[in-house]
């Protein structure tokens, strides 16, 4: 569930709440935020949702979503698997429904999120997700545009 209050002066509040359900020991995980975002609601609103995706998929698969063990993308000094999209859309529950308008498609190789199957990121794209080994997603942002490269969070860019 999502709410969208309106814009309070040049911020715009989003309260947002998604629920997940776990296997690892059958509980279950509520990650509950208050966000306070000059104009980074698309942005924010897409990596909850890729994050809570990926939360489901590793729940019910013991695995991270990645495309392989070589497929990185260095962010903020780190070195990060790039995430498989096209798993998340077959095995989220249909928690993550559609490839973000935010994947960045073109880039040689395989280091954008849609060199899986069946799944095509959009060339108007500007982020790469990605996730640490302990599931956490982070993005790059590539393309003309950016405020920064190589750097997690909103370049000010979109989508």
């Amino acid at each position: 569930m999502r709410i969208l209050f309106e814009p309070l002066g040049k911020k715009t509040v989003i309260f947002s709440i998604v629920i997940t359900l776990l296997v690892f020991g059958g509980g279950a995980a509520v990650y509950l935020a208050l966000h306070n975002v000059p104009g980074e609601a698309p942005y924010g609103i897409t990596r909850e949702e890729v994050q809570s995706a990926v939360i489901y998929y590793q729940g019910h698969t013991g695995e991270l979503p990645i495309l392989n063990a070589s497929a990185t993308i260095l962010v903020d000094g780190n070195t990060l698997h790039v995430i498989d999209i096209c798993k998340l859309l077959e095995l989220t529950g249909g928690m993550l429904k559609m490839v973000p308008a935010s994947c960045a498609r073109g880039l040689g190789g395989n280091n954008d999120n849609c060199d899986g199957i069946n799944c095509n990121c959009d060339s108007s794209g500007h982020y790469v997700w990605a996730i640490d080994n302990n599931g956490g997603v982070h993005s790059a942002c590539v393309g003309g545009g950016c405020k920064a490269y190589n750097k997690d969070g909103d370049q000010g860019v979109w989508p």
